[in-house]
């Protein structure tokens, strides 16, 4: 079955070890993988970790680009660059910012990573930033979007990007829920119910979530899928149902968190999307249930 997955940190591998390619790689992303488990899409995430990098988020986040796209030139013929158009016969890459400290706080850098393809931008990461405050751990839970942030977000929605708020503290999640005036996304979340985790969305925030068009994807990280270094399989499909059951089945995407997790994973790597079917019919998922989650309610979100 086909599937778009929100979001993965193979772009940011690509960049950091050199001997990578996008083609066929010892990474759980590659093209030959996609293809191999019929993949429509694939959000390659531009990750930038502030703690670590010795230039600007926006130099480095630039360096990271321009090696993807050179990527993405050398394999043109076998996948192409998402612009707003799917045909359901072709692979796409979907371009996305994790670290929204990239706009250096400066609403007018908006329309910049626009013009370079950027569908969507997850606004903090595990520092303070700019725009607001995240998740790592409760600390920030009460803390907002700052005046920047939601200048950064008015942009974000003018230029048709859209706001991921995995990784966003609690009240910031909030703020977007009142202040956006379209849908917007958590690309990589679960439900904090199920596994008490404050990366995860409560049963309050899935319902909003929905209730504003917006989605979620399934992340495969174990931390926030169960008490357990191996994530498997039923653990996922537990979160699907719960999700489903407060939010509506129109807010389930995938968001597999691919090379930026280190455990050991029953889908080992994104060929092996498939084997969630079988645990989802189990758990009274319909096959237009099951395309819903693959792919439709992110082609909704995306055309």
């Amino acid at each position: 079955m086909k599937f778009i997955d929100l979001h993965c940190d193979t772009a940011s591998r690509l960049f950091y070890e050199k001997n990578l390619e996008l083609k066929d790689s010892i990474c759980k992303v590659d093209i030959n993988k996609l293809k191999k488990g019929d993949a429509l899409m694939q959000m390659f995430a531009f990750f930038i970790d502030l703690g670590e990098i010795k230039r600007s988020p926006l130099d480095e986040f630039l360096a990271m680009y321009d090696n993807f796209k050179i990527q993405l030139e050398k394999n043109k013929d076998s996948i192409e660059l998402f612009d707003g158009k799917i045909d359901l016969n072709k692979l796409y890459a979907c371009l996305t910012i994790e670290e929204g400290e990239v706009l250096e706080g400066n609403p007018y850098n908006v329309e910049k990573i626009s013009d370079m393809g950027i569908k969507a931008v997850t606004l903090t990461w595990n520092y303070e930033n700019s725009i607001g405050y995240p998740n790592f751990n409760f600390v920030h839970k009460d803390k907002g979007l700052k005046k920047t942030g939601f200048d950064i977000v008015d942009e974000l929605e003018r230029f048709n990007i859209i706001p991921d708020c995995s990784h966003l503290s609690d009240r910031g999640f909030w703020d977007l829920i009142e202040h956006c005036k379209k849908p917007f996304i958590a690309t990589h979340s679960n439900a904090r119910a199920i596994q008490n985790h404050p990366r995860n969305l409560t049963d309050e925030m899935i319902k909003a979530l929905g209730n504003k068009g917006g989605i979620t994807g399934i992340n495969f990280c174990s931390d926030f899928v169960a008490d357990s270094e191996i994530t498997k399989v039923k653990d996922l499909v537990r979160h699907m149902s719960h999700i489903r059951n407060k939010g509506g089945i129109d807010i389930l995407a995938l968001g597999s968190d691919f090379d930026g997790i280190e455990n050991e994973v029953e889908v080992k790597d994104c060929s092996y999307m498939g084997i969630l079917i079988d645990e989802m019919k189990k758990e009274g998922f319909t096959v237009n249930d099951i395309e819903k989650v693959f792919y439709k309610n992110a082609m909704r979100i995306f055309k």
